[in-house]
């Protein structure tokens, strides 16, 4: 079973079109009088447009279509990586939970 490098490339654009979006929403629901929003806004629209562009040309749909498929790729490729780290999560409680040495009295 290999991974195509264009599968690879869809995903991480579509990674990147999240977070640009979630880092937007970040940006205009904590504005405030002392904030200096235009460049982390217009770095995060730049790399959209980028994740948009990457998508676009790779494939041979609409600029929407391609979009929609490589963000729907990306949110379920997060999905698929939950369990490993829910794991390792869990490791890490357990570890802090049980430490090792010195026993409290």
């Amino acid at each position: 079973m290999t991974i195509e490098f264009l599968s690879i490339l869809t995903a991480f654009s579509g990674g990147i079109m999240i977070s640009s979006l979630l880092f937007i929403t970040h940006i205009f629901s904590s504005i405030n009088p002392y904030h200096k929003p235009l460049f982390p806004l217009t770095s995060c629209i730049s790399m959209l447009i980028l994740g948009v562009l990457i998508v676009s040309s790779t494939s041979e749909e609409s600029v929407m279509d391609s979009a929609r498929a490589a963000t729907s790729d990306a949110a379920l490729g997060i999905i698929a990586l939950l369990p490993l780290f829910l794991t390792v999560l869990t490791y890490f409680l357990i570890g802090q939970n049980f430490p090792k040495g010195k026993i409290r009295t």
